[in-house]
């Protein structure tokens, strides 16, 4: 084929099926390198994201538990201070003690509920579900711990805590927060306390 004579179909299918190979490689390899980085980027920030997001639950989850068991210290001391006054205390003394009781667990409340919104409030991403889990196992720690000191503050007697119930919740959002470690390093990070 010389320039002055036409092309035929052979020559024009075969050259344009050439064209067409060359550019799919090169159109193809920079769209797959864009979707790796992009897969990869993804992958990192949640990575990061849930990191953040265990190490604030955990902050949370130790002062939850520690201003838990500052509420039941204070209340406890009080009662201790109280009960030998209150068998031989006139009437209007006995009021005043128990009064104090009740104020000493009126206190604990509000720091438990305080503390409670604290780990309500830390964010956790939809599809973190083991985050979500240990969250949710530490609220229901919490609530039983605001539930007997709210009793106690309205009159119920000091000796009705629920240590079997307590005890079991602990351990519930110990482990949960366990397993929702997102690596070794950072399940080392958990005090043994919990």
């Amino acid at each position: 084929m010389t320039g002055d004579q036409p092309a035929s179909r052979a020559d024009v299918l075969v050259t344009g099926g050439r064209e067409r190979r060359r550019r799919l490689p090169r159109f193809l390899v920079p769209v797959l390198i864009v979707v790796v980085l992009i897969g990869y980027g993804v992958v990192t920030l949640d990575r990061d994201s849930r990191h953040h997001e265990f190490k604030a639950l955990l902050a949370a989850t130790v002062n939850g538990q520690a201003t838990a068991a500052h509420a039941d210290a204070t209340l406890e001391s009080t009662r201790q201070y109280t009960m030998p006054l209150l068998g031989s205390a006139q009437p209007n003394v006995r009021a005043g003690l128990l009064q104090l009781i009740d104020q000493s667990a009126s206190q604990g409340v509000a720091q438990v509920r305080a503390t409670r919104a604290a780990v309500a409030s830390t964010s956790v991403l939809p599809w973190h579900t083991a985050l979500h889990k240990a969250k949710a196992a530490e609220l229901a720690y919490l609530d039983e711990w605001t539930a007997y000191l709210d009793a106690v503050a309205h009159g119920a007697d000091t000796g009705t805590i629920p240590t079997a119930v307590l005890a079991a919740r602990q351990t519930g959002a110990a482990a949960a927060l366990r397993d929702a470690a997102p690596d070794h390093n950072a399940s080392l990070a958990i005090p043994a306390s919990l």
